[in-house]
């Protein structure tokens, strides 16, 4: 069970208060409730849940301030209530801008508040439920996970829900017939007298399950009946999707003779075309994804993958083959344009970052390390090339952040670097350019490298450098005199900052946070 900001801020503790920001974001639940302090706060908490805290210890400054609350914004706290004494330091505004523009409520207490009432309080409303209907939820899971085990279809699930709250329930599939129970023959159109609960396989909504009731009207029974419905046909509609992907993988097998035998541009599209002869013959990029120990090297795994990042990449205009390749620990994929070419890669770096932001969980829960995305191509002839280009691109990607998905096209200076990596002349750029910021930081434990690498990044903007690094603008001008007076040379003329980007572009391992 699990309650809404919004439904805690109701609670009597909460009579007096200010809403500092997130305001159209209340509707985050969370299913605990817990106090920190310390400004190191990352390891003391799991994520999700509702904090409570005096900011006695990180309230000291704008700096400390903003380093917990970006671990607090990692974690994806559901919202931050804040009791801060009369001798405390007021919240800054840059705190609270940045809380705002990360969707986080920061709740501010108006009088002086007990954390054990409040916690107690909460974690009674979220836990107090009589015996008798624990057990209606377990025998209602029990019939659900039967009929899941039994592969049943929708309706299935629908009936054993109205047959434990006695309401008449229809879900609509996007794109799909419609089910209800009981039986209707024609499609109903609900109306603001039915409670609508959305329901989503991978972050992407198909449906809505929907109750003839008003959901305030619904009793907490009722509704945490219908959302257990909904999470047994989200779970459903995955297995049923999976089994659909893994159909449509094993007949994927001609990408590895366009991998090993370099086939032609014409038998290329004789195989599309015997596939499916609605898909438009424009560029093709070949893509890898590598096994892990978790996907375990099976097509269960990669038509889960595929369910990630299908829809998206079809929505931003390209239709996708996927295979396993065993003998190189592997998943190969063949990403095919379906609109212009003019903004195609404009289109790609937008679905990639969809991608990232929708499913960022998923892909951290299931390993995947790296997609690595070869040279778009017209010439399916040359399929093979792009497929080099591929692995390649995965080679650099190796050292650097995981859950990546790169286009070879994007790794820019990399490109060179990898034909560079090891010649002595390169070592003496990185030694002359970057030598005493590297062994300022291995001396004293900082971080200057990686602050002249975001200061960099953002084109020597010291305002986006620092809302970046998340501190003051003044602690980054002191660390940019630090490095002048470490450098040989003027890092704000044009030619020397060229030459800092590809000194730290090829001091790979040494850019660390």
């Amino acid at each position: 069970m699990s309650i809404t900001v919004q439904e805690a801020v109701k609670r009597p503790s909460f009579s007096n208060i200010t809403i500092l920001s997130g305001n159209n974001f209340l509707t985050r639940s969370f299913k605990w409730v817990h106090v920190v302090e310390k400004a190191d706060c990352s390891n003391l908490i799991n994520g999700g849940e509702l904090v409570l805290t005096t900011g006695i210890e990180w309230n000291k400054d704008e700096e400390t301030s903003l380093y917990f609350l970006k671990q607090i914004i990692d974690k994806n706290v559901a919202a931050l209530c804040i009791d801060l004494d009369s001798k405390t330091t007021p919240l800054s505004p840059a705190f609270i801008n940045t809380a705002d523009s990360h969707n986080l409520p920061i709740i501010l207490f108006n009088e002086e508040v007990k954390f054990v009432d409040i916690t107690m309080d909460l974690h009674k409303y979220l836990l107090d439920f009589e015996g008798s209907i624990w057990d209606e939820l377990d025998n209602l899971f029990n019939n659900l996970n039967t009929a899941l085990n039994e592969n049943k279809e929708v309706d299935a699930f629908l009936k054993i829900l109205r047959d434990a709250i006695n309401l008449n329930v229809t879900f609509y599939q996007i794109d799909e017939p419609f089910s209800s129970s009981p039986e209707q023959t024609a499609r109903v159109q609900p109306d603001d007298n039915w409670m609508k609960l959305s329901v989503f396989v991978l972050n992407n909504e198909i449906g809505a399950l929907y109750c003839k009731k008003k959901e305030h009207l619904l009793s907490k029974f009722e509704k945490l009946a219908i959302e257990r419905c909904a999470n047994f046909i989200s779970q459903s509609l995955l297995l049923k999707y999976q089994h659909i992907e893994r159909q449509q993988i094993e007949k994927n097998d001609w990408i590895h003779s366009i991998v090993s035998e370099n086939a032609d541009h014409q038998s290329v599209i004789n195989q599309m075309e015997f596939l499916d002869n609605s898909i438009k013959q424009n560029e093709i990029s070949m893509a890898l994804i590598p096994f892990t120990s978790q996907n375990n090297n099976t097509n269960r795994s990669l038509s889960y993958i595929m369910l990630l990042i299908r829809d998206t990449l079809r929505s931003h205009g390209f239709h996708l083959y996927a295979t396993t390749d065993f003998k190189n620990s592997y998943f190969i994929f063949v990403l095919i344009n379906q609109m212009g070419s003019a903004d195609l890669f404009e289109r790609f770096d937008n679905a990639i970052n969809q991608i990232k932001n929708q499913n960022k969980t998923d892909i951290q829960k299931y390993k995947i390390d790296y997609m690595s995305v070869g040279i778009f191509v017209t010439d399916y002839s040359k399929l093979t090339y792009s497929h080099k280009t591929a692995e390649k691109t995965y080679r650099l990607q190796k050292n650097k952040d995981k859950g990546t998905i790169t286009l070879y096209q994007n790794l820019n200076v990399s490109r060179l670097l990898s034909n560079l990596a090891n010649n002595q002349e390169t070592q003496d750029i990185i030694q002359d350019y970057l030598g005493p910021i590297i062994e300022f930081d291995k001396q004293n434990s900082s971080s200057l490298l990686y602050t002249l690498h975001i200061y960099l990044k953002n084109q020597c903007s010291k305002k986006q450098a620092a809302e970046e690094l998340f501190i003051v603008r003044q602690t980054l001008y002191h660390r940019l005199e630090k490095i002048a007076s470490l450098v040989h040379y003027d890092i704000e003329l044009p030619q020397n900052r060229f030459m800092y980007e590809f000194a730290i572009y090829a001091y790979e391992d040494g850019i660390k946070e």
